[in-house]
């Protein structure tokens, strides 16, 4: 028997709420989509099936898009209280999103307003 897409659809839907939309915001800067989706419920701490947040989408599209779009992007997550320190596990690595910053060779102003939000190494999370 032939499970309809739209059942499929449906079902992901609900174990993932528009953190699609969320990720997509993230990777073009658009703070005005991500407010408007904090708006209609969406948790801004979500992960994609990959298990990435959005500002991690933001980190890889880094080079593309405007810094002051980014600071932006990333005082309004701030704002709305995502957690700069959640750990991101693959495998056998783990990585914060300040490691990621690093490893996508952010701009200074990136990397200190992650600080300024209490963002933290993978290295000095577990030291804690």
């Amino acid at each position: 028997m032939a499970v309809p897409f739209f059942w499929i659809a449906s079902l992901l839907k609900k174990k993932f709420p528009d953190s699609h939309e969320l990720h997509l915001s993230a990777e073009e800067a658009d703070s005005k989509k991500l407010l408007e989706l904090i708006s209609s419920g969406v948790n801004i701490n979500s992960k994609d099936a990959n298990g990435l947040t959005a500002i991690i989408h933001l980190l890889i599209t880094n080079r593309k898009l405007r810094l002051d779009n980014k600071l932006k992007y990333i005082n309004s997550l701030a704002n709305h209280g995502f957690n700069f320190n959640a750990l991101l596990i693959q495998k056998k690595a783990t990585a914060s999103i300040l490691d990621f910053a690093n490893g996508f060779s952010s701009e200074n102003e990136i990397i200190d307003l992650l600080r300024a939000h209490g963002a933290m190494t993978a290295e000095e999370l577990n030291a804690d």
